[in-house]
C-alpha cells in the first residue's frame, strides 16, 4: 500500500486547481509590474494581495506535490515509462528519495 494511495486522485485534481491559482496570481503581478515600469503606481495593495496569493499557492502545490509522488510514481510513472523506456525507471526506492535526479542516478544503478 502507497501512502495516500486512496486519495490521489482528490489530491491531484486539488494540486491541478492550486496551480491555476499559482499561475493566475503570477499572471496578474506581473501585468502590475509592467504598470510599475511605465510609470503607474497606483496598485500597491492589489500586488501584495497576489504576492500573498502567489506564495501560499506555491506553498500548497509544493506540499501536494510531495504528498502525491509516491503514488504518482507507483500507478503513472512505471507503468507509463516502464515499458517504453525500461533504463530511465527505477525500479527501486530510490525515486522516492531521489527526486528530480532520479533518471540519472537509475542509469548507474541498474
Amino acid at each position: 500500500m502507497v501512502f495516500l494511495e486512496n486519495f490521489y486522485e482528490i489530491l491531484l485534481l486539488v494540486h491541478l486547481f492550486a496551480t491555476f491559482v499559482l499561475v493566475g496570481s503570477m499572471t496578474y503581478n506581473l501585468l502590475i509590474v509592467i504598470g510599475y515600469v511605465r510609470g503607474k503606481f497606483g496598485r500597491q495593495k492589489l500586488e501584495w494581495l497576489y504576492v500573498r496569493v502567489f506564495l501560499w499557492a506555491y506553498t500548497i502545490v509544493y506540499v501536494l506535490g510531495v504528498l502525491i509522488y509516491p503514488a504518482y510514481g507507483t500507478h503513472i510513472r512505471y507503468p507509463c515509462l516502464g515499458r517504453s523506456f525500461p533504463g530511465l525507471v527505477c525500479k527501486t526506492d530510490l525515486c522516492f528519495f531521489g527526486g528530480r535526479f532520479c533518471c540519472a542516478g537509475c542509469l548507474f544503478y541498474t
